[in-house]
């Protein structure tokens, strides 16, 4: 009997990384092949619903080395370097024929052990510059790795290394989403879906934007907005002050359905900007201001450029600037045209699989 292809997948962190690997984790098991995916807490807990059937997961207890005091980056690493350990003495007890790493810290302890033990691994890129992680592992000796982005230039890739320009997974449920049919009197719906890591801006000062759009077009909005269940009351007194209707969400576990009901979409600059795209909705991007490498900048200018959708920056936004855009993207034929139009230049990266450029 032919052996089973074997595959690990390793993501984690959030939803920028966990949905293209779980994307790509059901395309290659669909092919018949047996597939492990490797995820710390949070990943599990959010998008646990999100996890193919049939695929194997194993959670650790990770959280980024990256930030916090020194003695917690060393107890982190540590923790980090017994998973790998794991997860090398897995790779010996049952060899994969590929290792596919979608990044983050929760990365990395499946990544060194694929290193240690010789396999041949995939790194995929979900942002416009190259991550702490995939530029450590580019540089380890002799690894036999590919490095797979979303963007086409992308930035700090190593000269020797081939960048290919793969595109981003996103759900096959985004590619499907309806264009909506407008009438010019009819109000305008707007999704909020950053802010459920109590972001301080998403929770107050957009909150107070909003509340300042001029009252005419303020009562022609409704809003449905991811938040923490501690952070809304003063956030929902600031709405109701203004008569602006809102709903709260913890979490969108449904979001290609929260799309379809969107008619604009505002957003941080992640990987997630992709299933925008892919939705052919017009959004507003708001990027972290403080991001490595400052990849969400990239990746909103990324977008920017081609359909010319509105970027805000948290340290500079006035709210005559919010105000005057608001007013010409909330418009019908306005957001329909975006959205097309970023989808006829762009839309060839957003993909459900890559197998393809696997070699499996």
């Amino acid at each position: 009997m032919t052996r089973r292809k074997y595959i690990i997948i390793a993501t984690g962190g959030s939803g920028g990384h966990t949905v293209p690997a779980s994307v790509i984790a059901k395309s290659i098991l669909d092919r018949g092949y047996e597939v492990t995916m490797t995820t710390d807490l949070k990943g599990k807990n959010l998008f646990d619903d999100i996890f193919p059937k049939g695929a194997n997961i194993i959670t650790m207890r990770l959280k980024s080395f990256l930030v916090g005091k020194i003695h917690n980056k060393v107890i982190r690493i540590l923790v980090a370097g017994l998973y790998s350990v794991r997860m090398v003495l897995s790779m010996i007890v049952k060899r994969p024929d590929l290792v596919i790493s979608f990044g983050s810290y929760a990365s990395f302890p499946t990544v060194l052990a694929g290193y240690l033990t010789g396999q041949n691994i995939v790194l995929h890129e979900q942002n416009a510059v190259l991550s702490n992680l995939n530029s450590f592992v580019l540089k380890l000796p002799k690894i036999k790795v590919k490095l797979f982005t979303s963007f086409k230039n992308t930035a700090g890739i190593p000269l020797n290394i081939t960048q290919h320009n793969v595109g981003m997974p996103v759900r096959k449920e985004f590619l499907k989403i309806k264009s909506k049919d407008r009438n010019e009197n009819d109000d305008f719906n707007i999704l909020i879906v950053a802010g459920s890591q109590n972001s301080r801006f998403f929770m107050n000062d957009l909150v107070k934007l909003i509340a300042g759009i001029t009252p005419n077009l303020r009562g022609k909005i409704h809003i449905r907005q991811a938040m923490k269940v501690d952070s809304r009351p003063i956030a929902k007194n600031i709405y109701n002050k203004a008569k602006v209707d809102v709903k709260f969400y913890e979490f969108f576990y449904d979001m290609p359905k929260q799309f379809q009901w969107a008619d604009l979409i505002i957003a941080r600059a992640g990987a997630g900007i992709f299933e925008i795209v892919a939705s052919k909705r017009t959004a507003v991007i708001i990027p972290i201001s403080k991001s490595f490498g400052n990849h969400q900048k990239l990746n909103a200018s990324q977008i920017h450029k081609i359909n010319g959708s509105a970027i805000f920056y948290e340290d500079t936004i006035t709210q005559k600037v919010f105000n005057e855009t608001m007013k010409k993207l909330l418009n019908h034929e306005k957001l329909k045209t975006i959205g097309n139009k970023t989808f006829d230049k762009i839309g060839h990266l957003v993909v459900d699989n890559f197998d393809k450029y696997l070699d499996l």
